[in-house]
């Protein structure tokens, strides 16, 4: 999924405020370490999980992060959305995300395939 009218076109050097939702999970994981090992330019690493991984924090390449409860709202802050969810999750966020020119939203479920 791509926003029709994105406002992410900040200079690469800046960074990106980039969200995994998800996080906790095996693909969440993994999607971290993609982002470093591919030095994807993120200033701000959001990590979103269910309500019960609020408050767990994660070692990233950006320090320690804590777990937030996903929001749309809080998701629509961010340049990109990477979901590491199921396709039914992606089916019914994907759109409130990306709505009125919000951030990239990039899948990882079959919901779009």
């Amino acid at each position: 999924y791509k926003a029709a009218n994105t406002s992410t076109q900040m200079s690469v050097r800046e960074g990106y405020i980039v969200a995994i939702v998800g996080a906790t999970g095996a693909v969440g994981l993994e999607l971290i370490k993609c982002l470093e090992g591919k030095r994807f330019p993120v200033k701000q690493l959001r990590l979103f999980a269910s309500a019960k991984s609020v408050g767990k924090t994660i070692p990233t390449f950006l320090g320690d992060i804590s777990i937030e409860e996903f929001s749309v709202s809080e998701a629509r802050k961010c340049d990109f959305v990477f979901l590491a969810v199921s396709g039914e999750f992606s089916l019914q966020y994907s759109p409130l995300i990306i709505e009125d020119g919000g951030p990239f939203v990039i899948d990882n479920s079959s919901a779009f395939r």
